[in-house]
């Protein structure tokens, strides 16, 4: 399980949304699943998903964090 900063960019109108967590993978697959349901809790995100579609976003890896604690809990999507 890999921690660190991940970002997600809308190909569409380049906006991104950049967030940090204890399992890259983990919170990707999250994001998807509550995207798909229409109940992701950012709602810019949301939004952007329900007006582009999935095929319009790309998740990317920015820094791998080896000390979990270190992770800074900020998001933003703009």
């Amino acid at each position: 399980m890999a921690s660190g900063v991940y970002r997600i960019t809308n190909r569409e109108n380049r906006k991104i949304y950049v967030g940090s967590t204890k399992d890259l993978f983990g919170r990707w697959n999250t994001h998807l699943r509550l995207l798909r349901k229409g109940i992701n809790p950012c709602l810019r995100l949301q939004e952007a998903y329900n007006e582009f579609g999935e095929e319009a976003f790309v998740f990317m890896i920015i820094e791998i964090v080896k000390d979990k604690y270190k992770l800074k809990k900020e998001n933003k999507f703009g």
